[in-house]
């Protein structure tokens, strides 16, 4: 399912403000974005969510832009929390902090809505 890019502003402010991703038309986002280091003034890279049912949890990985290509380390993400996803090699995010808000409520979206794959892309910009 083709989902909007979402503006991520900020993440060189000294207290960046938080922007809601991987969510649904929910009041409260599932996942909001709070801090991150980008190396270019803007950059596009995607966020992907994968529910793996062997391990039973959501893996969390960025992605460059071109489907098939460059991927950071899969984070295993297991509860609500505070998390840390890191870039591909090269990449112009190298680190996006997060916070998982509603665990269960992000799981049930991806498994019934997305077949258990969910992608955003992002607009990430220093200001």
């Amino acid at each position: 399912m083709l989902r909007t890019p979402l503006a991520v502003p900020g993440l060189g402010e000294p207290i960046p403000p938080e922007t809601g991703i991987l969510s649904g038309d929910n009041a409260v986002p599932y996942v909001g974005i709070n801090a991150g280091t980008v190396l270019v003034e803007t950059a596009r890279v995607r966020l992907q969510a994968v529910y793996d049912p062997q391990a039973g949890h959501l893996m969390f990985t960025m992605l460059d832009m071109q489907e098939g290509g460059a991927a950071g380390v899969v984070l295993p993400v297991t509860q609500n929390g505070e998390y840390i996803v890191h870039g591909y090699a090269g990449s112009p995010v190298s680190t996006l902090e997060f916070t998982v808000n509603d665990y269960a409520g992000l799981m049930d979206m991806i498994r019934s809505r997305y077949n258990n794959r969910l992608v955003d892309v992002l607009d990430v910009s220093l200001t």
